[in-house]
């Protein structure tokens, strides 16, 4: 089954980039509120940067705030919020994810305590965290440029890093999906994480197509680690579409020789430097679908089938029978119009469940809709 969806909701939210490597979550007693607190690294230089990711999730619950308490000798911002919503079969699930930036200014132990959430008479809390902050971090910490170009073989005037977008297709129909790819080429050394604010997409329906990809690029005979962020992007109106500039802040290490090197105490000094670098604008040419649609067409564009079954092909009067329409494939699912079920000879007819998921890995988005659908005849006979 083939169809098309029109949608029109835009995407704007801070993509933070980091792997939590300690934390553990807590819950409370009736399993309904949880709270999780990871730490992407347990140790860095005074000036690095870590990241901690705190997630709660609410199982019909009210979703509550969780403000962090001050640390001492820590400057903390905070990189933004995400929140989901869920339902399936009537079962409500609130869930968000916080991102702060952790930022020692000297050597020691930071200790962040449980943070606690309470809703009602459900209490949960996290386990405590502990980050170490030691000037020898910097040199032990893993570069992820090791074993790219060395300096000497670099041409004069090549960038250390760079920030570019593309898409997969300059020209699309209405609604056809467009893989848009953000890249940072870099071959410095990266301190914590990387903090990109994705562009704006106005006139385009926007996906997540997974965590970001490591990989390695030669651009003209320099060899660069690559981190790359997939976004599926669904024009929802036609014309010329301008996907604006993509930022990313990041901090470099850099390395300040001793003023006498030939000192036997002389040591190098490891300089984080913020950088802040951003892409070029990109434009799209959308068209209008071809005609020729057929009949009831609502508007869904991708691969789909549809797939009807009932849980019994009979009743007693009055006893409803259930019918749910299963439709599965590749596009803008979240869009994807609800079947119209109808049975002749019921009397009546009513929802009875609904789900979503959605699949965002590989480069296609893709999943399946349910939607149950009760029936009941008053009257014995085909239904």
């Amino acid at each position: 089954m083939t169809g098309r969806v029109l949608a029109a909701a835009l995407f704007a939210l801070s993509i933070m980039i980091s792997i939590p490597r300690s934390g553990s979550c807590g819950a409370s007693a009736s399993g309904r509120l949880s709270i999780e607190a990871a730490l992407d690294t347990d140790r860095i230089a005074p000036g690095g940067t870590a990241t901690l990711t705190v997630r709660v999730r609410s199982a019909g619950l009210n979703l509550p705030d969780v403000p962090l308490p001050p640390l001492p000798g820590v400057s903390i911002e905070r990189g933004g919020t995400s929140q989901n919503f869920s339902m399936v079969n009537q079962s409500v699930e609130r869930s968000s994810t916080t991102v702060y930036r952790l930022i020692p200014r000297a050597e020691g132990i930071v200790r962040i305590p449980p943070l606690r959430v309470t809703v009602g008479k459900d209490q949960a809390e996290s386990s405590p965290l502990t980050l170490t902050v030691s000037r020898t971090a910097a040199s032990q910490a893993p570069s992820p440029v090791t074993g790219l170009s060395e300096p000497g073989n670099i041409p004069s005037g090549t960038p250390e890093l760079f920030v570019k977008a593309t898409v997969d297709r300059s020209r699309a129909y209405w609604n056809e999906q467009i893989i848009l790819r953000l890249r940072l080429y870099s071959r410095v050394e990266l301190l914590g994480d990387v903090d990109w604010k994705p562009p704006n997409t106005p006139g385009f329906w926007t996906e997540g197509l997974g965590p970001p990809r490591q990989a390695r690029a030669k651009i003209h005979g320099v060899e660069y680690a690559v981190m790359e962020i997939p976004i599926a992007l669904f024009p929802t109106k036609t014309g010329t579409l301008t996907i604006g500039a993509a930022r990313m802040r990041c901090r470099v290490a850099r390395v300040i020789q001793p003023p006498d090197p030939w000192s036997l105490l002389a040591m190098p000094d490891v300089v984080p430097q913020d950088l802040t670098l951003t892409s070029d604008p990109v434009t799209v040419a959308v068209t209008p679908l071809p005609g020729g649609a057929p009949r009831g067409f609502s508007g869904a564009v991708g691969d789909y089938r549809l797939e009807v079954r009932v849980d019994g092909v009979t009743a007693h009067a009055g006893e409803p029978i259930t019918a749910r329409a299963t439709i599965q494939g590749h596009g803008n699912i979240s869009t994807v119009r609800d079947p119209e079920l109808r049975a002749r000879g019921a009397s009546r007819q009513y929802v009875a469940g609904s789900s979503t998921r959605i699949d965002h890995t590989g480069d296609r988005v893709g999943g399946e809709k349910e939607t149950d659908v009760a029936f009941v005849a008053d009257q014995p006979g085909a239904m």
